[in-house]
């Protein structure tokens, strides 16, 4: 049954963009796995987003994001989200041990019962990492809720307590399933956003730097760093735009300016940008609108980021040091001339940089770090 799931998840990603009605997703039998029916040909109001099989392997649901279940073969329909207006889409589904009953959740952490399913409780609503699936001891009958951070939360008796919190991760855990010795989970790598040049990229890309951020750092404790402790990223440099709201240089709307903008008098280009502290590259990348950037994980759930760079002198996981250099200043992405644009981050969102950089300057030769291997 294993790879039935496994088709089945990849056509319901594969699906995951479509807008309005959706097709249904196939189910496909690997080697000589019999299939019960599937939902090809029909258009949906949600996509599939998960599959539960019965105890006998003779049958399985499928759940749409909307809370919609379809049984096929024995398995018993005991009840759908149908009637209810959902706060948050469903994301996953598990049948009871018996497969008299199931459970769905919603990337909320509400949890929904139907048949001999049991409520043993649900994750907290507020929380910054969605909730991605879940898992059912069939030992106990109870279960785990699973979080996009690796978070495993369990509820009700459960026989283990794989991941009781959230794990740092770069890719972030879309799935798991229980294993007799814990857990399994399962994750994909984030992928940057490329999205078209407009008066949203910024935002675009500011968001996915939180997300970013926040997987790498989930199992940090947030402790900011001292006022004044940081170093300016560009030496004999002014300050040429400050963070807060402003209007878009490029596009002309009023927007957040996450950072800070370093420049020097009589010209920037190609003069190198150093790290504001002590850290790990957690990130080199090309945004379409803070162009050629680094990220730099300082711990404590604190980071630092480089954009809008010519050329970039790191790669992801380098330790790096106090004033080591990570790139030269440039104009890539939405700029109107050479500069740095820095950001401080906390707990992955921005804040503003000033408070925490202090009068001294980057070095004017700064040293090149070690690269990783």
């Amino acid at each position: 049954m294993l790879s039935v799931l496994a088709v089945v998840a990849a056509v319901a990603i594969a699906g995951a963009s479509l807008v309005g009605a959706v097709p249904g997703a196939s189910v496909v039998g690997a080697g000589d796995t019999p299939t019960y029916g599937d939902l090809s040909g029909q258009d949906l109001a949600g996509d599939i987003v998960g599959m539960a099989p019965t105890p006998s392997g003779n049958g399985y649901w499928l759940v749409a994001s909307d809370g919609g279940v379809f049984a096929f073969g024995d398995a018993g329909f005991h009840g759908s989200t149908g009637d209810i207006t959902l706060n948050k889409p469903i994301v996953g589904m598990a049948a009871t041990p018996t497969g008299n009953g199931y459970w769905l959740v919603a990337s909320d952490g509400g949890v929904f019962t139907f048949g001999d399913a049991r409520f043993h409780g649900s994750a907290a609503a507020d929380r910054k990492d969605p909730v991605v699936g879940m898992a059912v001891d069939p030992e106990t009958g109870g279960y785990w809720i699973i979080t996009s951070e690796g978070q495993m939360i369990g509820q009700g008796p459960v026989s283990s307590d794989p991941e009781p919190s959230p794990a740092c991760r770069i890719d972030p855990v879309i799935a798991g399933a229980f294993s007799p010795a814990g857990a399994w989970l399962l994750t994909r790598p984030l992928v940057v956003p490329q999205p078209p040049p407009s008066a949203t990229t910024s935002g675009i890309d500011g968001n996915s730097i939180a997300e970013q951020i926040r997987y790498a750092q989930a199992c940090q404790t947030l402790d900011p760093p001292a006022v004044g402790s940081l170093l300016r990223p560009l030496s004999n440099s002014r300050v040429t735009s400050v963070y807060g709201t402003r209007l878009h240089p490029v596009w002309g709307v009023v927007q957040l300016h996450a950072g800070t903008d370093f420049a020097r008098t009589g010209g920037s280009a190609g003069a190198p940008v150093v790290a504001a502290d002590s850290g790990t590259v957690l990130a080199v990348d090309t945004r379409v609108a803070y162009g050629n950037m680094v990220v730099i994980d300082h711990g404590d759930q604190v980071a630092t980021v480089y954009a809008h760079l010519s050329e970039t002198s790191v790669e992801p996981g380098q330790e790096i040091r106090r004033g080591d250099l990570v790139g030269l200043v440039g104009s890539s992405g939405f700029a109107t001339g050479p500069h740095v644009h820095f950001e401080v981050r906390l707990d992955g969102e921005p804040v503003d940089p000033l408070p925490y950089v202090g009068s001294a300057h980057a070095v004017e030769a700064p040293r090149r770090p070690v690269p990783v291997g």
